[in-house]
């Protein structure tokens, strides 16, 4: 019996070495935007289009290779809200048709759940005939008055003040 017993601590502490020495251990430094690029262009290049189980929704544009060699990241994955906080519970935000959207609740914005410093944004939208929305551009997670404090990229077929698509609302 203290044989046995002699074997399990001699385990236990050798299980106990290997594991406060892996925690110890430097972690590997996180992958470059070069790598992280090089990586998904070879991912892409392995991907043909005759792969069934790549879909592709009508309303989500994959990058390219090329641009995700320049550097370009993705925000929206076409399926999911991965990556975005609302700042309004009430707010139903989800996707359908491969798009952002909400139906019902207060207003309120929508966010990277990851704040960038400088950056290039591009995007595809689509709204009903009539519709007003905007992009809030470095904009705090709960602003006082998001008419206000926020910079807005308006997308907007008619405006009352004139802010159409692609407009600046004008700061207060």
């Amino acid at each position: 019996m203290k044989a046995l017993i002699s074997t399990w601590i001699r385990v236990l502490g050798l299980v106990v070495i290997l594991v406060t020495a892996s925690c110890s251990q430097n972690p590997a430094p996180a992958p470059t935007a070069d790598e992280m690029a090089e990586v998904a262009s070879e991912e892409m290049a392995e991907t043909t289009a005759t792969d069934d189980s790549l879909v592709v929704d009508e309303f989500h544009n994959p990058l390219s290779a090329e641009q995700i060699s320049e550097g370009w990241i993705s925000l929206f994955d076409g399926e999911t809200l991965y990556g975005w906080v609302s700042n309004e519970d009430s707010v139903n935000w989800h996707v359908a048709d491969g798009c952002i959207t909400s139906d019902t609740g207060e207003k309120g914005l929508l966010h990277t759940s990851v704040p960038f410093a400088d950056y290039e944004l591009t995007c595809d939208f689509r709204f009903d005939p009539g519709g007003n929305s905007g992009l809030f551009l470095r904009t705090k997670h709960i602003p006082e008055n998001a008419q206000t404090d926020c910079y807005e990229l308006n997308l907007a077929d008619a405006h009352p003040t004139g802010h159409t698509t692609g407009s600046y609302v004008d700061l207060k």
